[in-house]
């Protein structure tokens, strides 16, 4: 059983890949409802890398299989479906058709506030847990 989730960044300073100040202790908030199989990892899709520090996704990296790459439009919706957690900030429009795409996808954190681009009834409704920084949905 997968007893995690998702880390975030939202408090002291560290250097992200792009080389610009980020926040970095970890928020991390916990799914119990949230099942794998025994022995499978998470496949983690952080679709805006350049947005996390390496300490953060050495921290995700430590609860499934990261990859940390940003995808154009097209790319997204054709790699969802091998991914349980999708990783995004604000860049990301997560809408119907990327989450019916997405046949495995149980989690979708959002380092932000805002949620105006996660289409997150449809998403509940698909049984996708959807988690900011506001806290879970």
């Amino acid at each position: 059983m997968w007893k995690l989730a998702l880390y975030f960044v939202c408090g002291a300073v560290d250097f992200g890949q792009d080389g610009i100040e980020h926040s970095i202790p970890i928020v991390t908030f916990y799914l119990p409802g949230i099942n794998n199989q025994a022995g499978d990892s998470m496949n983690i899709l952080v679709a805006e890398p350049e947005s996390y520090s390496k300490k953060c996704i050495d921290i995700l990296a430590q609860i499934g299989k990261v990859t940390a790459k940003k995808m154009k439009r097209g790319e997204l919706l054709s790699r969802i479906k091998d991914f349980e957690v999708l990783v995004i900030r604000v860049e990301s429009r997560v809408d119907r058709e990327l989450i019916d795409r997405a046949k495995k996808l149980k989690i979708i954190g959002v380092a932000a506030t805002g949620l105006d681009h996660v289409d997150i009834d449809y998403a509940q409704r698909r049984g996708i847990k959807v988690v900011s920084l506001k806290g879970e949905r």
